[in-house]
């Protein structure tokens, strides 16, 4: 997980060599700036995004994928990856009620029979 953090320093103008002051820096007549966000807003925010893309994870995709299909896609699927090894995924029942799914492995990858 990655946070960012944006700081805003009190007094405009000072420049710091580091994170830790070294000394109390000199007071600024400066007006500065307050910012107020709404964090409440911006998890849910973040939470509906990610809902939406999802993480990322291939598995969670294919997941929904199963579980909102008919039964004739999901037999489609999984006698599509079972006959090809794993190489090819079919929602096509009929097509792959046909005959024997051929595995297509990728270029530069030998096929295997276990």
């Amino acid at each position: 997980m990655k946070m960012e953090f944006e700081l805003v320093k009190a007094d405009k103008g000072v420049t710091w060599g580091g994170i830790v002051a070294e000394a109390e820096p000199a007071q600024s007549t400066q007006s500065t700036r307050k910012q107020t966000k709404d964090w409440n807003k911006i998890a849910s925010i973040e939470a509906q995004d990610k809902e939406e893309q999802g993480d990322g994870n291939p598995d969670d995709f294919f997941k929904k994928l199963f579980a909102g299909a008919d039964d004739d896609v999901r037999k489609a699927m999984m006698k599509s990856y079972q006959e090809s090894g794993g190489t090819s995924l079919s929602t096509n029942w009929e097509e792959v009620s046909k005959g024997k799914v051929e595995s297509k492995p990728p270029a530069g990858i030998e096929k295997k029979e276990w």
